[in-house]
């Protein structure tokens, strides 16, 4: 069993799509941050004629005060999701494409153990595409909403 989950993790870690994926994970949380911040700062220069950027309403108090924990959790969207069942999906796919899965399964005596293997490289795929995600967010909460930071609210954050 344990030699499986390390083939699969091996196979998952030199996978060029999982890179990719992490990489995107990372940047798009980072630039809907740093969006965010960077309009901030444009909305008092433009006075009056701010009423063309009213789809940023509920961001508009991130300009006063805003917690870490409630960037990371809007920065974490259903794209988190969307990216960890891309990786996942393509994972699963270049198994089946090069026949490692027909030289794997006949080996193995229980097939179970290839489904604990493949749920436990998915549960890593999930994990890091949130982790990088998080890292994305702080980073650009830190650059472009440094002034109005916050770490309150750590307690909805954890059991969100």
């Amino acid at each position: 069993m344990l030699n499986l989950i390390k083939m699969d993790s091996y196979r998952l870690v030199k996978s060029k799509f999982y890179k990719l994926g992490l990489l995107i994970s990372f940047i798009f949380s980072f630039a809907v941050i740093a969006a965010i911040g960077a309009i901030g700062k444009l909305i008092p220069l433009l006075g009056d004629d701010a009423e063309g950027i009213m789809f940023l309403l509920p961001y508009t108090d991130w300009f006063t005060e805003v917690s870490i924990f409630t960037v990371i959790l809007t920065a974490t969207s259903y794209l988190s999701l969307m990216i960890s069942c891309m990786i996942s999906s393509s994972f699963i796919n270049e198994e089946q494409a090069n026949g490692y899965f027909k030289n794997i399964a006949g080996q193995v005596k229980d097939k179970s153990m290839l489904i604990l293997s493949k749920f436990f490289t998915i549960s890593v795929i999930s994990l890091t595409v949130l982790l990088f995600y998080v890292a994305g967010a702080s980073l650009a909460s830190f650059l472009f909403l440094n002034k109005t930071l916050t770490f309150d609210n750590a307690g909805g954050f954890t059991f969100a």
